[in-house]
């Protein structure tokens, strides 16, 4: 196993916990998702889960999260997203994309597996490295506001991964990205929505 040194043990111990809530400034809070893990041949999966409440129409929250091109404006992996083939609404589209993850670039395909718009889209993607990526996103309206939930699972290859970083690193920093992303997604969905006065 590898030895960590003071400042990797520390990410650890703060990943385990996401920043405070804004009312709360002097404490974090422990996160809630609970990550699950599978073995794949020589690589380590992980399945993240995280939701949010978004003051946004259903209409817009899909809007954006179709329009592959701004993820890196709010989805903390994405480098960059240089190509989509297709309509940002039709299964079958492809996506190229850069990411990043634990300091390593990885670059790929992604595919609209699924889409039920505006209510549900599911992204299929493999890395050159030999990575997979699922991603899921689920919105219900509530009234004229939204509710989001985002399953990713994630199987990295072995190679980059597997021999330098422990389980629980893994599952804690794609966890906390996933949060992230979500706060982001959030922030960004409700700048560019018009107040009524």
């Amino acid at each position: 196993m590898l030895s960590l040194d003071d400042a990797t043990m520390d990410g650890l111990r703060e990943a385990k916990t996401r920043g405070p809530h804004p009312g709360r400034r002097d404490r974090a809070e422990p996160l809630a998702s609970p990550t699950r893990w599978a073995e794949g041949e020589g690589c380590t999966m992980t399945h993240v889960r995280t939701s949010a409440h978004l003051d946004a129409p259903i209409d817009r929250v899909f809007e954006l999260a179709t329009d592959y091109k701004r993820y890196p404006e709010w989805n903390v992996n994405y480098v960059e997203v240089p190509e989509v083939l297709g309509p940002a609404h039709k299964a079958g589209t492809r996506i190229r994309s850069t990411m990043k993850l634990l300091d390593r670039k990885l670059e790929g395909w992604a595919e609209i597996t699924e889409i039920d718009q505006p209510k549900f889209i599911k992204l299929t993607g493999t890395s050159n490295e030999g990575g997979k990526l699922i991603a899921e996103y689920r919105f219900t309206p509530v009234g004229t506001t939204t509710d989001v939930t985002a399953e990713v699972e994630y199987e990295l290859p072995a190679g980059p991964f597997g021999k330098i970083f422990d389980r629980l690193f893994i599952e804690r920093t794609v966890e906390r990205d996933l949060h992230h992303s979500m706060e982001n997604f959030k922030a960004l969905v409700e700048a560019s929505v018009p107040v009524l006065a």
